[in-house]
Formats: C-alpha cells, structure tokens, sequence
C-alpha cells in the first residue's frame, strides 16, 4: 500500500518536473525574444532622436545654403566667369549635403541603398554634380578626378580644357530649383520616416512588454511547480511509507514555507525591478533627446536666422510623445510661445530653449524620484533575501534533526 501510495507521489513529482522543463524553454524563449524586442524599442527610440536632430540639421542647411546660393548665382557673371568662386563653393557643398543625407539615412537610420527614395537622393546629388559643367564646363566629379584642390585651379583648368561652352544653356540652369527640390525632398523623406519610426515605436513598446509580462509569468510558474514539488516530498511521512499529508503538516514544512514565501515576494520584486527598469532606459533616452535640443538651441542662439526657420526649429525640438509622462505640468513649447506674445526670433529661441530646460527639470525629478524608489525596493530585497534564508535554516535545522 505505501509502495503504490509512494509511486503515486513520485509520478505526481515526475509530471511536474516535465512540466518544468518545458516551461523552462517557454522562458528560455520568451527572454530571447524579449532581448531583442527591447533592442528593437531601444534601437528605434534612438533613431527618432537622429532623425530629429538631423531634421534640424536640413533646416540649418536650407538656410544657409540655400539663400546663399540664390546670391551667389545673382552674383556671379556667368559669361565672364568672374565672382563665380562663391558659387562654385555652395553648389560643392550642396552636392556633399545630399552624400551625407544618403549617408546618414543608409547606415544611422538603416534605409536600405537599393530604396528608390535612396536612389532619388543619389540622382539629386549627380544634378548638382553637372551644374558647374553646364556653367563652367567642369563638373564636381571631374575635378575631384583631376585632382583640382581650389576654386582658382578649377576655373584655370576649365578654361583650358573647356573652351566651348553654350551660354544660352548655361544661363538656362535653374539652381534655386534644384537645391530647394533637394531639401524638399530630404525633409520629406525624413518626415515619412519619423511618422513611421513612430509607429514602430508604440509596436515596439507593446511586444517589448508582452513577452516581458510572458517570462514573468512563466518563472512563477516555475517557482510555483519546483517549490511546490520541494513542499509535496517534505510533507511525506516517513513512518507512513512516504505518504503525502494533505491534512497534516509537518513541523518542518512550516519554515520551509516561510521560506518560499519570502523568495516569491523577492522574486516578484525582482520583475518589478526589471519592468521599471525598461521604464528608467526610455526615461534616459528621453533626457538625451532633450540635452540634445538644448544643445541645439544653444548653437542657433549665435545664428541669424529667419523668424520662419526659428518656429519650424521650436517644432521640431518638442518632446516625442512617449517622453510626455515624465513631464510634470506639459505644457507644449509653441503653446508657451504663443502665449508669451513675444514674436520676435531671439525671444522665441529663448522661450524655446525654457520650455526644453523645464523638461530636463522634470525629467531629473522624476529620475531621482524613481532612483528613491528603487532604492527602497532593493532594500526590501535584500530584508526578504535574508529572512527567506533564516526560515531555510530553520527548516534545515527540523529536517537535520528528523534524520538524526
């Protein structure tokens, strides 16, 4: 009888063990996918602050590039080649803007080079590239190939290598055209990105989450089925053949408990270290987001820069929307703007630039808020690591003394 009432107790240990091991690899699962969807969150965060910043970037551009070469272009004679050299300079510069915006959207935001959006920006850059050989006779590329180093040395090597040049067609070049269709385009094309990067982030977020909440749930499951194994065999009476006691406990079991007890409250504690956590990463992130808009500001202040340029500036430095929760008292910094009455460009830079250091104020209150917390969770820990141990020694103190 106490033979076939063991082999019941230890087929019921056997199941729950198999149980274990599959629910292990659930976990086992459920934290890789979980790694990489918080990489994922983490990665695209990231790309929504350069995206942003580089936005910024292309405003810059437009401003000072743009205007610039509207009087170069009035400037210089185009017949007589004379106060051309400014000219030549910005049209280097715009075909290098339009290499770097490739650039930084291929491998910091991760478009791939063979996106038709991609290939566009490369075609707007080999535009540019032949305007000076419709005006000049050279274009950029060739004189990189022919190892030209200044503007002097190129307009001497492109009167003696290009003598025949239609100036009907060389005054026929619509510039101002295509440097503006070239910032048009990348703004553009940043803006879808952002919009979509946006998107990705909230999805992100959730399947961060979900398979967060999945291996939350399959370690208590765990720790239920293996302490509960633990709590079957030590409730079994050795003068009963090994017999489980559902209605009668064992002095033993009691510390034991305890024990257990204390280890799911600290292991429960340890999850919600873990979820807050991934809280603490986007708090960081936000607060880089914002010293990076300050930064920004900052530089513009010197600027001289238009009243319509300094606004789309302001919009583009507002916190995303996932930073927001950290904010105590939002208030948006256009809305602060307007509501100041003040339009000239300094005042809206400096109310800008409050707006953004209210923020990095409420971001470090909620930091060290949230710093105040965690320390009192980790300190609650660290008392249920250690009564959990002491009921452990009690019950190793009951189980040494029932072997003898």
């Amino acid at each position: 009888m106490s033979q076939c009432t063991a082999t019941r107790r230890h087929q019921l240990i056997k199941k729950l063990v198999r149980i274990t091991v599959v629910t292990t690899g659930l976990f086992c699962i459920g934290s890789i996918i979980y790694s990489i969807a918080q990489e994922r969150y983490a990665s695209r965060i990231e790309a929504n602050r350069n995206v942003a910043a580089f936005r910024i970037a292309l405003l810059l551009d437009k401003e000072f590039l743009s205007k610039p070469l509207e009087k170069a272009a009035r400037k210089c004679s185009i017949k007589k080649k004379l106060n051309c050299n400014e000219l030549l300079d910005l049209l280097i510069q715009a075909r290098n803007r339009a290499t770097d915006y490739k650039i930084f959207l291929v491998n910091t935001v991760g478009v791939t080079a063979s996106d038709s959006r991609i290939r566009k920006l490369d075609a707007f850059a080999e535009k540019i590239n032949v305007i000076p050989k419709a005006i000049f006779g050279m274009s950029i590329s060739e004189a990189s190939e022919a190892k030209i180093r200044s503007t002097q040395e190129y307009f001497s090597h492109a009167r003696n290598a290009y003598f025949k040049i239609d100036s009907r067609k060389a005054e026929s070049v619509d510039i101002d055209a295509d440097i503006n269709n070239l910032f048009e385009y990348s703004s553009q094309f940043l803006r879808e990105i952002e919009a979509k990067n946006g998107s990705g982030i909230i999805d992100a977020k959730n399947a961060s989450f979900q398979w967060l909440a999945v291996i939350i749930l399959a370690e208590i499951f765990i720790f239920i089925l293996v302490n509960g194994s633990d709590l079957i065999i030590n409730n079994s009476s050795p003068g009963n053949g090994n017999e489980f006691m559902a209605k009668e406990i064992q002095p033993k079991v009691i510390p034991l408990t305890l024990s257990i007890v204390f280890g799911m409250g600290l292991m429960v504690l340890g999850e919600l270290m873990l979820v807050r956590q991934t809280s603490d990463v986007l708090l960081g992130e936000c607060r880089e987001h914002n010293q990076q808009s300050i930064s920004f500001m900052n530089r513009i202040g010197a600027m001289e820069i238009s009243r319509a340029t300094m606004m789309d500036i302001s919009r583009l430095v507002e916190l995303p929307s996932y930073c927001v929760p950290f904010v105590a008292s939002y208030q948006t910094i256009l809305t602060k703007i307007s509501s100041s009455g003040l339009n000239t460009v300094q005042l809206i830079g400096e109310n800008a630039k409050s707006g953004l250091i209210e923020y990095a104020d409420s971001f470090q209150l909620a930091q060290h808020s949230r710093s105040k917390i965690n320390g009192v969770i980790l300190q609650i820990m660290l008392l249920l690591n250690v009564i959990s141990l002491l009921s452990l020694a009690v019950f190793l103190h009951f189980d040494s003394a029932e072997l003898g």
